[in-house]
C-alpha cells in the first residue's frame, strides 16, 4: 500500500505535459527508465529525493519491461542515461511545476531547458538549463560527487543562466537535485 505522504514521480504521458517532448522522445526515456528501474526494484518503489538539505521519498511506478524492451535496453549505460532523462525531468517538474521546453544545444553545459507551463518560447528570461546524469549502481558517495561535477560543468558555460542539475542512482533509489548558484 502506498505511502500518503509519497508524492508520485510523474514519469508517464510526460510529452502531454511537456512541449519540449514528444511521445516518441517521452516513451524512449521511459523504456530506459523502466529496464534501469527492474534491475534494482520491484513496481512501486520508493526514492528519495534530495535537494539542498531537504529530503522527500516519492513512489515510482511503472510497468515492468518485456523481454523486447530488455533486450532493445541491453546496454546498461544507456538504459541509466535515457532513463535518468524521463526521472530528472519528472522530479524537476515535481519540485518547480517547470516542463522541458526544448532539449539543449551541444556545448550550452545542459540537457534541456525547462520553463513554467505555457512560458513563451521566445523568452528565455524563464528558461532554467538542466544537466542530467544517471547511474545504475553508484554510492551515495559517487552521486554527491557527480552532481557537484554537473553543476560545475554548468557553471563553466554559464554563470548568467539559471540551471540546476539532476543525477538519478537507480540502485541506491536517489535522486539529487541541485540549483546553480549565480554570482
Amino acid at each position: 500500500m502506498p505511502n500518503p505522504k509519497e508524492a508520485a514521480l510523474p514519469i508517464h504521458d510526460m510529452a502531454s505535459r511537456h512541449p519540449g517532448l514528444t511521445e516518441f522522445t517521452a516513451g524512449n526515456w521511459l523504456e530506459g527508465a523502466r529496464v534501469s528501474l527492474d534491475r534494482h526494484h520491484e513496481p512501486p518503489a520508493t526514492f528519495t529525493l534530495t535537494r539542498d538539505e531537504a529530503h522527500s521519498p516519492v513512489r515510482v511506478s511503472w510497468t515492468p519491461a518485456d523481454e523486447a524492451t530488455r533486450a532493445a535496453w541491453a546496454n546498461q549505460l544507456d538504459a541509466s542515461e535515457a532513463g535518468a532523462y524521463s526521472c530528472a525531468l519528472a522530479a524537476v517538474e515535481l519540485e518547480t511545476g517547470m516542463v522541458a521546453i526544448f532539449r539543449a544545444p551541444h556545448e550550452s553545459g545542459a540537457d534541456y531547458f525547462v520553463a513554467p507551463p505555457g512560458a513563451p518560447l521566445d523568452d528565455s528570461s524563464q528558461w532554467v538549463r538542466v544537466e542530467i546524469a544517471g547511474r545504475s549502481t553508484a554510492s551515495p558517495a559517487a552521486l554527491a560527487r557527480l552532481i557537484a561535477d554537473k553543476l560545475e560543468q554548468l557553471g563553466n558555460a554559464s554563470r548568467t543562466t539559471l540551471g540546476m542539475a539532476c543525477v538519478i542512482g537507480f540502485g541506491a533509489s536517489s535522486i539529487r537535485l541541485a540549483d546553480l548558484e549565480l554570482d
